[in-house]
């Protein structure tokens, strides 16, 4: 019997370039489409390690990162390409003056 497919949030990549952050009300379902290590070229020895990802509601795409504290489910592979996510809470930045 094949599993049901994930019904992803339409519209959340806009939703959360435009969400106030903090406020917990959108909680969007999103597939991970890419999950990269990013290199720590510039911080010293022993550094947390940070990962990447390219997250898609079905239609957009957004990169983010990984919190720290969830690195765990990257090495322990409940996170991986494909994997569908259920937000909690999420920042979005400003970051060369785009969200």
């Amino acid at each position: 019997m094949a599993a049901a497919a994930a019904q992803l949030s339409p519209g959340a990549v806009a939703a959360i370039s435009e969400h106030k952050d903090g406020d917990g009300t959108l909680q969007p379902v999103l597939q991970v489409m890419d999950v990269r290590q990013v290199a720590n070229t510039n911080k010293p020895a022993g550094s947390t390690e940070r990962f990447r990802m390219v997250l898609s509601d079905g239609v957009h795409t957004l990169q983010s990162m990984l919190a720290t504290a969830e690195n765990y489910r990257v090495r322990d592979g409940s996170i991986r390409k494909g994997s569908i996510l259920h937000l909690q809470e999420f920042t979005c930045s400003t970051i060369q003056h785009r969200r």
